[in-house]
């Protein structure tokens, strides 16, 4: 298995993982053959990455941490939630009405978001998703990739997955855990209230751009809020999981205070609930993995780089440094380059990742730095200091 960008897949490569539409359904299974046709389709669709198999790489593969039902599944209850708060924006514009709180207060507005269904659906799989999560082992695809057409959908599953994957190590009940499966699902539903335009511009926001997008937790919570007024915790990771530690966050300017403060009334915490702190530190993750309109994905080395310099001031730093010593930063299929004066300078791709040494990770060889083909062997970089690794540009993927 190999990670490469769409432009850079032959002609007749075989998917080894699968691709969803943008309703959480699997539109093309592991093992199908991309032909032109299907390249053309998933660019239109805005894919730019996928998995594929590759001479050299047999045997290689990355579980996910979800199955292809629970993602499917997930997929369809946030793609569900998206287009009953985007039915409810178009009924309260239709009224003349701009702001959701001031509708939600009047009987017409309270009665249509007191009919919405989607929290019974992410209620149904957040329990499955933490159930998968907490029982994975061996190597597993966190960030998966992700096409412009579904891409709130999969961000949210996505980070609810690793959500949860952080809540494990640190402890967290399998209540809580839930609790913030859920919550990591619908924090991002006010994003459907804003113009879509300004979500998929391809260029810098304007200061009134930003403004509308930061506006979309307040927007997400007064759904919330209204529909599911029991589950506080839940609600408040999609009212706080852009708030930073330093206060200059959005949309309170509220504080934290670098710890994982797991008792509730521990009178040291900050201000930030805690579940909306991982909520956080899985939502940057996954943003700075991912092809957007503004940038394209970060190399492995930028993603722990920038989730560095983000921790103590926007993330807490107890949670990313948890986070960075269980994730692999380099994912099964990726396609790096490792160099030294015993081997000079070849490409590969990762085998498997080492659990103790998450920046070391085992490499089997396939090409020289010219792409020329060798016969494949592996390092296991945590027994070979000596040697340096480096993430290569998907597009090199040869």
């Amino acid at each position: 298995m190999m990670r490469r960008e769409l432009g850079a897949v032959p002609i007749g490569a075989r998917l080894a993982l699968p691709v969803y539409n943008d309703r959480g359904a699997v539109w093309l299974k592991s093992g199908t053959e991309l032909t032109e046709r299907y390249i053309e389709l998933l660019r239109s669709r805005g894919v730019a990455v996928v998995h594929v198999d590759h001479d050299g790489t047999e045997g290689i593969a990355a579980r996910e941490l979800l199955t292809d039902e629970t993602r499917g599944s997930a997929l369809a209850a946030v793609a569900y939630a998206l287009d009953e708060c985007e039915q409810a924006a178009d009924r309260m514009r239709s009224q003349s009405v701009d702001d959701l709180e001031d509708w939600s207060r009047t009987r017409d507005g309270f009665a249509a978001l007191r009919a919405m269904r989607f929290p019974e659906r992410l209620r149904e799989i957040a329990p499955r998703i933490v159930a998968e999560v907490v029982g994975s082992t061996g190597p597993l695809a966190i960030a998966t990739p992700k096409g412009r057409d579904g891409y709130l959908l999969s961000h949210a599953v996505d980070v609810a997955a690793t959500a949860v994957m952080i809540g494990r190590a640190l402890g967290l009940a399998r209540e809580s855990l839930v609790t913030l499966a859920q919550g990591c699902l619908s924090m991002d539903i006010g994003l459907s209230l804003i113009d879509r335009s300004i979500l998929d511009k391809p260029g810098p926001l304007t200061g009134i751009e930003r403004l509308a997008v930061q506006d979309h937790p307040r927007l997400g919570y007064a759904i919330l809020r209204t529909l599911r007024p029991a589950d506080i915790l839940a609600n408040n990771i999609a009212l706080q999981h852009h708030e930073r530690q330093d206060g200059r966050g959005y949309p309170r300017g509220l504080t934290g205070v670098n710890r994982v403060h797991l008792d509730p009334f521990d009178p040291r915490r900050g201000k930030i609930i805690l579940l909306a702190e991982i909520a956080a530190v899985a939502d940057v993750y996954d943003a700075l993995c991912s092809n957007r309109p503004q940038r394209a994905a970060l190399t492995p080395e930028g993603v722990v780089a920038t989730m560095r310099r983000l921790s103590g001031t926007h993330l807490n730093d107890v949670i990313v440094d948890e986070f960075l010593r269980i994730a692999p930063v380099y994912a099964v299929g990726q396609v790096v380059y490792v160099e030294g004066s015993s081997i000079g300078r070849v490409r590969g791709v990762v085998a498997r990742p080492n659990r103790h040494a998450p920046d070391r990770p085992i490499v089997r060889v396939i090409q020289d730095a010219d792409g020329t083909p060798v016969t494949p062997f592996e390092i296991d970089l945590a027994a070979a200091p000596r040697l340096a690794i480096r993430g290569a540009p998907l597009s090199e993927a040869a």
